[in-house]
């Protein structure tokens, strides 16, 4: 059993656990050598691209755990809804409500086999477990709405507001072909799954409770109906004023952003669920020097809270391409040594 799984299951009793969302990723050089030859969709789409790129940090440092290579919206272009890459980020051209109703039912083993390849070579050579994902139903709706990303998701809001039986049924459906995508992943060979709810913090408590989390809460029961051993983490951003709502999705794991101490996010979330962050990202684009207070504030608020049995040290979002390699090595080897 890894460090990793232990924090899962609630009861490690050796180092902290550290892993970076987008740990594979623009700041790396090794990164940006098979980028400047290729395309994101191919660097996605092709099983052995897919593998190289997952187990490039993991080269480089003794990190807890590897994620897969990959994207949130891999899935939607195989349920009629195709994405581009720019440098501006994911942009679906054609969006709005109407392409809601035009989604079609997606088979991961035909449309998605690539994963599953990508997944079984990863395994192959990585020493630690492997974490699939997808992105949750709302942060789905939010790109097939508005297009692409958004700072108010005024689309969304709207469609939730003025329609909310259309806004349901899209929630059900897109959760529905989510449960299946993860539990391929899980048969391909990954040892948890992270769901991405990287927007849904844009919503008020009574919006979530009323419009997300029933969906959530199916979505993760009916996957551990298939899949019981296998912890499931919800990530999402900013959202400390949801805590309580994420609390009741059924999630092993609540993943957080950096805009609240951990002793308070504890007081929050019951016992029976691990804590995964809370560093602020921009913390690792700094010298380590600079860095390590900032490392060793979120340490002591993890210890001060007594979740370190359960407790699983990330970023509050993901890593920057301006993050130090260099960095991301000292704070790998600080956490793996702090004194429990």
């Amino acid at each position: 059993m890894s460090t990793f799984l232990d924090a899962l299951n609630k009861n490690n009793k050796s180092h902290i656990p550290v892993w970076f969302m987008r740990q594979a990723g623009r700041y790396l050089p090794e990164y940006m050598a098979v980028k400047n030859k290729s395309n994101f969709r191919e660097m996605s789409h092709t099983p052995q691209m897919m593998a190289e790129i997952t187990l490039q940090p993991l080269r480089r440092y003794p990190l807890d755990a590897a994620i897969m290579f990959s994207d949130i919206l891999t899935c939607l272009e195989y349920m009629g809804a195709p994405f581009e890459f720019r440098d501006t980020g994911p942009k679906l051209d054609d969006h709005g409500s109407h392409v809601l109703s035009a989604l079609k039912p997606l088979n991961p083993q035909e449309h998605l086999n690539f994963v599953g390849e990508g997944i079984r070579l990863i395994k192959l050579n990585a020493k630690v477990p492997v974490i699939g994902f997808v992105g949750a139903p709302f942060t789905l709706i939010s790109y097939l709405v508005e297009g692409g990303t958004s700072k108010e998701f005024i689309a969304t809001k709207r469609l939730l507001f003025s329609e909310p039986k259309k806004f349901s049924s899209a929630m059900s459906f897109i959760s529905e072909q989510l449960v299946c995508y993860l539990d391929y992943q899980v048969r391909s060979g990954v040892n948890a799954v992270q769901i991405f709810d990287s927007w849904v913090g844009v919503l008020s408590q009574e919006q979530y409770e009323i419009h997300i989390l029933p969906h959530m809460t199916k979505l993760i029961s009916d996957f551990k109906k298939r899949n019981p051993s296998i912890p499931v983490i919800l990530y999402s951003q900013p959202t400390t004023h949801l805590l309580s709502c994420l609390a009741q999705t059924g999630a092993d794991a609540i993943s957080v952003d950096w805009r609240s101490p951990l002793s308070y996010i504890s007081q929050q979330i019951p016992k029976t669920i691990t804590i995964q962050g809370n560093l602020d990202p921009i913390a690792t684009t700094l010298p380590w020097e600079q860095a390590k207070p900032h490392v060793e504030s979120v340490l002591k608020s993890a210890r001060s809270a007594e979740i370190l049995d359960r407790y699983i040290f990330n970023v509050g979002h993901g890593v920057t391409p301006h993050t130090q390699p260099e960095t991301i090595a000292r704070i790998v080897d600080f956490v793996h040594t702090f004194k429990v």
